[in-house]
């Protein structure tokens, strides 16, 4: 009888260590995780959007928060091991994820792209924090992703009658995961203004920040200038193009681009400098990397 009971037991413990290695993959227990959110514009933070990267970079889990309110506090269950959290707000009407799949997409491989560089989108405000085996809580600090540019031209004659106005190399999107910018470069509109009073002043805009090209690039220069390009209508149906040069924008920065009309000419580059017009508003507390 006893030989029964033992045989029994042995089953029994069979059983229960099974399902222990079958909750717990390779052995590795769970634990929850707190978020905590912070950010100095908290209004942006809507259509949030948070992907769990594991140690071995493939996305374990997504979730989505309509709001700041409802992300706050927000407790997840992780397995005990090192992990990346991603986050980033990403409106659909507005922005656009790759491919994403659970077990397949790479830190690296996650993708965002405005649906249309030239819309004045609303900000991403994006962020990445690496957690420890045993951290219970998780602040997150995301940044704005998009610069900010308002640019004006000043003493234009009365015979110009139409100002168009463009930046030629912002950066098509970014990665969230590795806080790096898309390579290739995507024309950025600002707009088109009918001078009045001798000025057009063109509204503020939101875009990405520049790239620079892969000629550039292969020089290995540490900085890539902001491109733009101004289209002058004259009243006798002529048009003529200008082109201006600018220090880089870079992300989460805020920058104003001033101008006289005489300053421009066909086939000379304008410099801008903080001299002349170039002036950025606030130090900008970037982390999104330019290469």
């Amino acid at each position: 009888m006893k030989k029964q009971y033992y045989f029994l037991f042995i089953a029994l413990l069979s059983v229960v260590l099974t399902g222990c290695i079958h909750d717990h993959p390779d052995g590795v227990g769970n634990r929850e995780l707190s978020l905590q959110w912070q950010s100095e514009h908290p209004g942006e933070l809507t259509d949030i959007h948070l992907w769990v990267f594991g140690a071995d970079r493939l996305l374990k889990e997504s979730r989505t928060f309509a709001t700041l309110d409802e992300a706050q506090g927000v407790r997840l269950t992780l397995p005990a091991e090192a992990c990346t959290l991603v986050t980033a707000t990403c409106p659909a009407s507005h922005y656009s994820l790759g491919n994403v799949k659970t077990g397949e997409t790479t830190l690296d491989g996650l993708f965002i792209t405005p649906n249309d560089a030239s819309s004045n989108p609303p900000h991403i405000q994006s962020g990445v924090v690496g957690v420890t085996a045993d951290a219970q809580t998780a602040r997150i600090t995301p940044v704005r992703v998009l610069s900010e540019l308002q640019f004006t031209i000043r003493n234009i004659p009365s015979d110009v009658v139409k100002v168009r106005a463009e930046v030629l190399n912002c950066a098509r999107g970014f990665y969230p995961g590795v806080n790096r910018l898309e390579k290739t470069m995507e024309t950025v509109a600002l707009g088109e203004i009918v001078p009045a009073g001798g000025k057009a002043e063109f509204p503020l805009r939101r875009l990405m920040p520049v790239v620079s090209s892969a000629e550039v690039r292969a020089m290995e220069e540490a900085e890539y200038d902001t491109r733009m390009a101004v289209h002058m209508t004259y009243s006798n149906g002529e048009t003529l193009t200008f082109e201006v040069s600018a220090p880089p924008m870079k992300n989460n920065g805020s920058y104003t681009a001033s101008t006289e009309y005489g300053q421009l000419e066909k086939d000379v580059v304008l410099e801008l400098t903080p001299i002349n017009g170039w002036t950025e508003s606030d130090a900008v507390k970037g982390n999104i990397e330019l290469k």
